[in-house]
């Protein structure tokens, strides 16, 4: 059975991929692994290296630091598959409409807030 920590890596790794835009078979590539060694540290299924680790945080652009978040429920917020569809959608969008989307967001979680 997976330990807990090497599921919240692995889903952080996926988090981080899926931000910058990169596939398994990609991040496979740079760490000189098969695509379905990935798929393993991605679920937890397998422990990520301290070494790989390392050079998956390089590859992304992400503090080491950024793999051991506070909860799991951190990062299923993060990992969410319509927040990550997000992020390439407002990579092409100029600040402008970037700040006009987060005021939206912003406006309909206050009206969430005082709805409850």
């Amino acid at each position: 059975m997976a330990h807990h920590i090497d599921i919240l890596v692995g889903k952080r790794l996926r988090a981080a991929r899926h931000l910058r835009g990169r596939t398994q078979m990609d991040l496979a590539a740079a760490l000189g692994i098969k695509f379905q060694q990935i798929q393993k540290y991605e679920t937890g299924a397998n422990r990520v290296s301290a070494s790989r680790l390392h050079t998956s945080a390089k590859y992304l652009g992400m503090p080491l630091t950024y793999f051991f978040g506070e909860s799991e429920n951190e990062i299923g917020e993060i990992a969410d598959p319509h927040t990550m569809a997000l992020i390439p959608v407002m990579a092409d969008l100029d600040e402008r409409q970037r700040k006009a989307i987060y005021d939206l967001a912003r406006s309909m979680q206050m009206a969430k807030g005082e709805a409850a």
